[in-house]
């Protein structure tokens, strides 16, 4: 999972895509394009709520309870 805010201004939007773009290539070429996540927030660089109940689900469903 790689969560990534609109917004950051440690990294630039296209470079993001690009990243999620490779990555989500890579999974599915692997055969396990179900086992990548990548989300996009609005807002600069932060780890709120909303990010925080995705990636706790996100370990609940790939990690296990």
């Amino acid at each position: 999972m790689v969560q990534s805010n609109n917004h950051d201004q440690l990294y630039t939007l296209p470079e993001m895509k690009k990243a999620d773009d490779i990555l989500a290539t890579v999974f599915s070429k692997a055969g396990h394009p179900e086992r990548y996540s990548g989300k996009f927030y609005d807002g600069g660089h932060k780890f709120d709520i909303q990010m925080q109940t995705d990636a706790f689900n996100w370990f609940d469903t790939w990690l296990g309870k």
